[in-house]
């Protein structure tokens, strides 16, 4: 790791490897004794910054399996002073005899909430894109009705930079690899509020589209009441 004034540099997996080669006999040293030497690619790079200005931090990791297949993911999330912040995270696989595959999520959360008519606020709005990915819409209906765990932690995470790694196979269930297909999606949370503060409710929704096939599917979560007195 490396420390400077506003930032924090992290890297994993760098390093020098030695072989030392011992044969059973031999005339001299140079017989004996084979030295090879050789460089450690990083495996993981994690940076952390401070200024006036903008704070965050991200991660990018490399993974590379048995097969040959290699996966890149990695998080970035930034805080603005003007009170945006912004969360990303992504995974991209190649190698392997197989097909190539993308997919990003992106998040930008407005602290205070943005303004809309009739006491709407916007808290988030977001978007999702993956290439040669598709939509399982039978996974999403299960665990939107609740027999196959929750949906909204995978498609409307709270910050997702910091939990990628638990997201991983639920992101591998809902949009699985296919060849030639691409996903699109837009995300946004909406609350309403009282000229007071108080909130009467709030809105989550996800509108996914699997653009092969022309198919798309809508999730959302809606609450309202009344605040108390």
């Amino acid at each position: 790791s490396l420390n400077l004034k506003v930032a924090r540099i992290t890297l994993s997996g760098l390093g020098v490897k030695f072989d030392l080669h011992i044969a059973a006999s031999g005339e001299d040293l140079d017989d004996l004794f084979d030295l090879d030497c050789s460089g450690t690619l990083p495996t993981g790079l994690g940076v952390a910054f401070t200024s006036e200005s903008v704070s965050g931090g991200g991660f990018l990791e490399r993974n590379v399996a048995s097969g040959g297949r290699e996966t890149w993911r990695g998080g970035l999330a930034l805080r603005f002073a003007d009170g945006l912040d912004v969360a990303a995270f992504g995974i991209v696989q190649f190698g392997g005899q197989r097909k190539w595959t993308v997919i990003v999520f992106v998040i930008v959360r407005f602290n205070p909430p943005y303004p809309l008519p009739w006491g709407l606020k916007l808290k988030a709005v977001g978007g999702l894109v993956a290439l040669n990915r598709t939509v399982d819409f039978n996974a999403l209906r299960e665990a939107a009705m609740g027999s196959q765990g929750g949906l909204e932690a995978v498609l409307l995470p709270d910050r997702p930079e910091e939990r990628l790694l638990e997201l991983l196979p639920a992101i591998d269930r809902f949009f699985p690899p296919r060849d030639g297909s691409q996903v699109v999606g837009v995300l946004a949370e909406i609350t309403w509020l009282a000229d007071t503060g108080s909130t009467f409710g709030y809105f989550r929704g996800v509108l996914l589209g699997e653009l092969e096939n022309f198919q798309f599917a809508l999730y959302g979560i809606a609450r309202l009441g009344f605040p108390s007195i």
